[in-house]
């Protein structure tokens, strides 16, 4: 196989959040109910932290830190959060 140029790095699996399959029964709170700082449960992510959020409206977009630290963007209108803290 060819190899990667020098100085190049396979990004690392190992901190990668795990991801969990869909609960059918998990109840989301409304978008406009999440704020930074609050401690949030995501349906596939697991629990996290928002971060900061960006934009208003149905354009808003959370950063969403999972306990593993791994940082996702979601597009809250369809990010399926629940509040946990």
């Amino acid at each position: 196989p060819p190899r990667p140029p020098q100085g190049f790095s396979r990004p690392s699996t190992t901190m990668q959040t795990p991801r969990r399959a869909p609960d059918p029964d998990f109840k989301p709170d409304r978008p406009e109910s999440i704020r930074v700082g609050m401690k949030v449960l995501h349906n596939i992510f697991g629990p996290g932290e928002i971060i900061s959020i960006e934009g208003t409206g149905s354009d808003a977009k959370a950063i969403f830190k999972t306990e593993s630290g791994e940082i996702k963007k979601l597009l809250l209108k369809f990010a399926k959060l629940k509040i946990i803290g």
